[in-house]
């Protein structure tokens, strides 16, 4: 009889044993479950908040500064960044931007602004064309970028025939004008320090030269 007991008991032990290391298991999993929901629920979150920062972004107005420099095909800074984009670093590459902004050659005449991100170089072109002084357009209250002034290549005026630069890689084509699509994804893909993200505090710089 009590061997029989001794069975029971024993059999019982065990049961609660298992119930006991079940109910562990199942908290575990709880848990488990617990931590996996909330890793979705923040990626989530910073996945809605990436999408409405990127809405904003291409919501938003976007400003460009306008820098002219004739010379940047043709100068010294040119041939530097040309014989060095393969090996220079990141430090490099944002010391031959500033550079060329820095240069005495450079002049910014002007700014100009779109309603989002989306403009391209083309719609750039016709803006800029179309708000800000030509050189050899007369304005009957601005001489500044009459063609006879004697101080025409001083002028902070658009050429009336340019092309877009961009360090790096050269000037930029009418037929390439629409094929990078937006300029600020485009150029902010060099990821140079002093290109601008195209903020009003922080403007898209475009560099633009003489092509005649």
């Amino acid at each position: 009889a009590k061997s029989e007991l001794q069975k029971k008991d024993d059999e019982m032990s065990k049961l609660a044993k298992d119930k006991s290391k079940l109910a562990q298991k199942i908290k575990a999993m709880e848990l488990d479950f617990c931590k996996t929901l909330k890793v979705k629920e923040a990626d989530n979150e910073s996945s809605s908040a990436n999408t409405i920062n990127t809405a904003i972004m291409e919501d938003s107005e976007l400003f460009c500064t306008i820098l002219r420099n004739d010379k940047v095909k043709v100068t010294a800074l040119h041939q530097h960044h040309v014989s060095t984009t393969a090996t220079a670093t990141a430090t490099d590459r944002d010391t031959i931007i500033t550079e060329i902004i820095a240069s005495p050659e450079t002049l910014n005449i002007g700014f100009i602004t779109f309603p989002n991100s989306s403009c391209t170089f083309a719609n750039a072109r016709k803006v800029m064309k179309k708000e800000l002084d030509v050189e050899g357009e007369r304005d009957d209250n601005d001489s500044d970028c009459d063609s006879d002034s004697e101080e025409e290549d001083e002028t902070d005026c658009l050429p009336k025939k340019f092309k877009f630069y961009v360090p790096h890689l050269g000037k930029i084509s009418k037929k390439q004008e629409t094929k990078f699509g937006p300029m600020l994804a485009f150029l902010q893909k060099s990821k140079l320090n002093d290109t601008g993200n195209g903020s009003q505090r922080n403007p898209l710089k475009i560099i633009v030269y003489n092509s005649k």
